[in-house]
């Protein structure tokens, strides 16, 4: 890419594109050189729009209940991992109230619109058109796969899954149903070169809209750096120097 944005493995950028030609050209232009989950460095083209909504300016961020129940059970093993001990229902609970709380503060419309617990997915599962969908490594990642394109196809366009689990949903596999794989540090740290200021401001307002339980910055940064999260040690530090 050109204004001096110097391409890295696993990284990407947006820019203002300032070209449009109508209404329905994207807002920015970009690219993302992929790492060892696709072909070894596959340049993958992004396009983005912004989005007005009641609230201003905003990504819509999305997860099915199915996705929310195995992001429980991921969060509670995490945390019994960490205490040596074996998955408990304290730990079930904990982790139960930490994405109540996203819910609550951050994203209180997660299901996406038409979306039907069990039903949905069952029907999508049986449809010919997912088929493909069924050949990713991991048989338990299918469903967050078929979400995706559901997502994808409701809305006629393309849409990002973030996951940590590159390597078990390749970007071949899912190319083809309008989807584009990233890991969450990489949507951040895009999010924050597009609009640093406002990506700031709005990360430390979350930070500090969190009341029961109160959440720190220092606790805040430690996720966004923390590997289990959004494994992005540089955008931390560069927050925790904005924000000091």
């Amino acid at each position: 890419m050109s204004n001096g944005h110097i391409a890295q493995m696993g990284k990407g950028v947006l820019f203002m594109n300032e070209k449009r030609t109508n209404e329905k050209s994207p807002d920015w232009k970009g690219t993302i050189l992929l790492s060892e989950d696709y072909k070894a460095g596959q340049v993958v083209k992004l396009a983005g729009w912004t989005k007005n909504t009641p609230k201003g300016q905003l990504i819509s961020l999305h997860w099915t209940p199915e996705i929310e129940a195995e992001y429980i059970k991921h969060r509670a093993r995490l945390r019994s991992s960490q205490n040596k001990h074996e998955t408990r229902l304290e730990d079930l609970l904990w982790a139960a109230e930490r994405i109540n709380i996203n819910k609550k503060y951050l994203v209180p419309n997660a299901t996406p619109a038409g979306w039907v617990a069990e039903d949905t997915l069952a029907g999508l599962i049986l449809d010919p058109k997912y088929a493909a969908l069924k050949r990713i490594p991991d048989p338990d990642d299918v469903h967050v796969a078929m979400a995706a394109a559901f997502m994808a196809n409701s809305l006629n366009q393309t849409v990002i899954l973030a996951t940590h689990d590159l390597s078990d949903l390749p970007q071949s596999i899912l190319e083809p149903f309008n989807i584009v794989v990233l890991h969450p540090g990489i949507i951040l740290e895009l999010l924050y070169l597009t609009y640093p200021k406002k990506v700031s401001a709005s990360l430390l307002k979350t930070c500090c809209d969190f009341k029961n339980p109160t959440i720190t910055s220092d606790m805040f940064l430690n996720s966004i750096s923390g590997q289990n999260q959004f494994d992005n040690p540089s955008l931390a530090e560069s927050l925790k120097i904005e924000w000091a």
